[in-house]
């Protein structure tokens, strides 16, 4: 987010390096290409953080047995060498600035993030995509989520598509 508005980090939390983002050479914010890395298998957890609910289409994955026909399947989505690219665009056709999410090559809608429409080339307004990326992570309860003592019910009593923990009791 704040490379998409362009300003520090106000608040860090777990999810964020002080010591990184807070510098101008290590974290830029006026760029017009950014290139980070990171490990294959962080990537599933960006696609639960930005709430890309179109993998879990058929519902969330069921705890008695994985079935055959799904739209989440880690092995395609997170391959070796797995990318994702987060695409500003402006186009001449759709007013505003844009945002589009390519995962391996392949557009990914974003009809699961609040307010951004459903779009055959998989964008969504920035301001819409960043109110909504604001509203969850004000949504957030870090400290729980991360250093909570919480523990997974047994069965259906919880359920998550959005990576947040059970509620607190």
């Amino acid at each position: 987010m704040a490379r998409l508005t362009h300003t520090k980090i106000a608040e860090h939390n777990p999810a964020t390096n002080s010591t990184l983002d807070d510098n101008p050479i290590t974290f830029p914010l006026d760029d017009s290409l950014y290139v980070d890395a990171t490990h294959e298998t962080v990537i599933l957890n960006i696609i639960t953080a930005l709430n890309l609910t179109n993998f879990a289409e058929s519902s969330p994955l069921p705890y008695t047995h994985i079935p055959h026909k799904r739209a989440f399947e880690a092995s395609k989505l997170v391959p070796f060498a797995a990318n994702i690219q987060f695409q500003l665009l402006e186009c001449t056709s759709i007013p505003g600035p844009q945002i589009r999410v390519i995962i391996n090559d392949g557009v990914t809608p974003l009809t699961g993030i609040r307010g951004c429409p459903e779009q055959r080339d998989g964008m969504c307004p920035a301001d819409t995509f960043v109110k909504a990326q604001q509203e969850l992570l004000a949504e957030t309860d870090w400290d729980y989520a991360c250093r909570g003592n919480w523990t997974i019910p047994e069965g259906p009593a919880w359920i998550t598509m959005n990576g947040s923990p059970p509620k607190r009791p």
